[in-house]
């Protein structure tokens, strides 16, 4: 698995530069730079228990990336250069699924995310980080056989907050705190060869708070909720021809990653974010299409609220 796509901060965090006149850092912006690389591989294994049941494990090895790098300036406008390591998280993943309904199953998933140990997630904030942990998500879905060619899914996603209060600032550019997901989707199947997808997704709102280090007493909040519409096309290519079935392959349901970047898989397997405030960016990592409920950019609707 190859990926590629840009990446953005501002303010970028993890390159301090000269004190203000309050003897505050100030931080630049990282918006100048070209695709970056990555590469990782996934594997998994689906065991038939019975007609009705199955059951599933993959595993999914971190995105390895090239160093992003970005032309940057200091505040009197003398050129800079900054940058700093990255990766997607690996992800474990179990699921049970029972196909005993007529044209129709029901899946559940287990899902770990390493964020800790992760460059860019799992760094200390003091290091340039965002001093993520590691969360389990819990995914409920459910399929829909409607006819020949329409297929009907929704489902439900919990996961762990990632984000502890005291690195609540660091993390304005990449919300995560958002820990509840519903997601409902349809595919058409055009011909044998194409299928069409589309599903809307809903992050819940949720909210986080904690102390601004640098200015003591002063305290800040995050607020966000999120909803994405998203659309793909699956383009079959040689091989032979399978009639749709009710199998799953424990992997029906996962929510965009992370840091979101490059899907076309069938919903609701996406997140894609709108653009965030003006004045503050962070495009998301490439390849970072799985995950939980944790978007890689700040939402349209995320508040910032100063304490």
């Amino acid at each position: 698995m190859i990926v590629t796509g840009p990446s953005a901060f501002n303010p970028a965090f993890f390159a301090p530069g000269p004190k203000d006149a309050l003897g505050l850092p100030t931080f630049p912006a990282a918006t100048n730079a070209r695709p970056f690389w990555g590469a990782g591989f996934q594997i998994g294994l689906l065991y038939n228990l019975s007609e009705n049941w199955n059951l599933g494990f993959s595993y999914k090895s971190p995105i390895w990336q090239e160093r992003w790098g970005f032309n940057a300036s200091t505040p009197d406008l003398a050129a800079r250069r900054i940058g700093i390591q990255a990766q997607v998280p690996e992800i474990f993943s179990w699921g049970i699924a029972y196909k005993g309904f007529e044209r129709a199953l029901i899946d559940v998933d287990l899902r770990y995310f390493d964020y800790k140990n992760t460059s860019l997630y799992g760094t200390k904030p003091i290091d340039g980080g965002l001093g993520w942990s590691s969360v389990f998500a819990v995914v409920i879905g459910g399929q829909y056989q409607a006819t020949d060619r329409l297929t009907l899914r929704s489902g439900y996603l919990y996961n762990t907050n990632p984000i502890r209060g005291t690195d609540t600032l660091f993390n304005i550019q990449a919300p995560g705190f958002m820990t509840q997901m519903l997601a409902i989707g349809a595919s058409y199947k055009l011909t044998d060869d194409i299928v069409l997808s589309l599903a809307w997704t809903h992050q819940f709102r949720n909210s986080i708070s904690g102390p601004v280090l640098q200015i003591p007493g002063e305290r800040i909040k995050l607020d966000a909720q999120m909803d994405s519409i998203v659309v793909g096309l699956n383009v079959q290519f040689g091989g032979p021809r399978k009639h749709a079935d009710n199998s799953i392959s424990g992997d029906e349901f996962s929510p965009p990653a992370v840091p979101a970047g490059i899907t076309a898989t069938p919903p609701p397997a996406g997140i894609t974010a709108t653009p965030p405030p003006a004045g503050i960016t962070a495009t998301p990592p490439p390849g970072a299409a799985d995950g939980p409920a944790v978007p890689a950019t700040l939402p349209s609707t995320t508040n910032v609220v100063s304490e």
